[in-house]
């Protein structure tokens, strides 16, 4: 019998794909949930290295790279960085835990609040 991907693809193969797929994907998605949980910000920008630092000390033993959190941005998020590079607002985490902020000057990717939040949703169902 031959199936096309439509008619196999349901709620529970998508969850499974999901949490099964990418540690990675999830754990920037847990960590990026607790900043717009704990930030009254819509958007964050960030670059690769950013995020690596943060799930660095939030998260311990991870052996990831700044290339492998730049292939989810770009190739399975589908966000482009900015064109130059600008001034834009570096989050950090410090040791006790809270984010902390300064600025810097990169070619940034910008995440919002909402896009998190249906990621997180998916991480959860």
């Amino acid at each position: 019998m031959w199936f096309s991907p439509d008619e196999i693809k349901t709620k529970a193969l998508q969850k499974l794909v999901f949490k099964n797929g990418n540690k990675l994907e999830a754990k920037i998605v847990e960590l990026l949930y607790e900043f717009f949980e704990s930030n009254e910000v819509q958007e964050i920008s960030v670059v690769p290295q950013d995020i690596l630092n943060m799930l660095n000390r939030m998260f311990r033993q991870l052996n990831f790279s700044r290339n492998d959190v730049r292939t989810i941005l770009k190739d399975k998020w589908k966000l482009e960085p900015q064109k130059n590079g600008l001034t834009y607002i570096r989050y950090d985490i410090d040791y006790s835990g809270n984010f902390c902020e300064n600025n810097a000057v990169r070619r940034y990717f910008k995440i919002s609040k909402n896009f998190i939040l249906e990621k997180y949703v998916d991480l959860l169902n």
